[in-house]
């Protein structure tokens, strides 16, 4: 699939979650995600979120963004320290009312809010003020991981904007950029997204299509990918020319 494929010059930004799926020590995970991004470098320029936003009309160069969501301790234990090795800085979406939850409440919450089924623990606040004194991005993933294709403005303000408040409350800095939860064209009312461009300068999707932008050039379209992902399907979407 795509081996060979030459990266579409452009700025692109990846959304993941975590390394593996599984429990694996953190020293095994660090080494799988390690050897993805040094082999996905060799053909692409992974660049900080700074530099990724300051050429997102760019069509030179292949350069990458890396981005990941729902804050697992994953975040903090193994992928961090890949990026420090590296040298390279991420945004972090978190989603603040999940952090330091204890694992004995976290299987339901990921399967009622996330939908998924893997036993993952969340980030401390602690954590998380610590990514964003290394260097990192901290961003909203809304307060509590609801879709967000809804008009119920209560709902929409807590999930939105109260998210920010405590996100600025972590890191005493601004935050200044939103990824919807679960990240589809369906996900996403005219209401929510009104408000969240009230509120942030940067508004991310998961969309899978080919492309920077959405939503009529209002949001930043992501592609999906995993720390263990074979390097040849990340090539493979990223060679796309649209």
């Amino acid at each position: 699939m795509g081996r060979g494929a030459a990266p579409s010059l452009r700025t692109h930004f990846l959304n993941g979650h975590y390394v593996l799926p599984t429990c694996d020590s953190d020293e095994k995970q660090q080494e799988i995600f390690y050897r993805l991004l040094t082999t996905l470098s060799k053909n692409n320029r992974l660049v900080n979120p700074d530099e990724a936003l300051s050429n997102l009309h760019q069509t030179t160069e292949a350069l990458i963004c890396l981005t990941f969501d729902d804050g697992y301790r994953d975040v903090y234990t193994v992928i961090a320290p890949v990026l420090a090795r590296l040298k390279i800085k991420a945004i972090f979406f978190i989603n603040p009312s999940f952090l330091g939850m204890e694992k004995g409440a976290t299987r339901y919450v990921l399967q009622k809010n996330y939908k998924t089924t893997i036993d993952k623990t969340f980030m401390t606040r602690e954590m998380v003020a610590a990514l964003h004194q290394q260097g990192h991005v901290i961003g909203s993933h809304s307060t509590s991981h609801q879709r967000l294709n809804i008009e119920d403005e209560d709902v929409l303000l807590n999930e939105i904007v109260n998210s920010k408040i405590e996100i600025e409350k972590i890191t005493q800095d601004k935050c200044i950029h939103f990824a919807y939860p679960f990240g589809g064209n369906n996900d996403l009312s005219n209401e929510a997204l009104d408000l969240a461009m009230q509120n942030y300068s940067y508004i991310y999707s998961s969309i899978k299509r080919d492309g920077l932008w959405s939503f009529n050039g209002r949001v930043i379209n992501r592609r999906h990918f995993e720390g263990n992902w074979p390097v040849s399907h990340i090539r493979y979407f990223l060679s796309n020319r649209n």
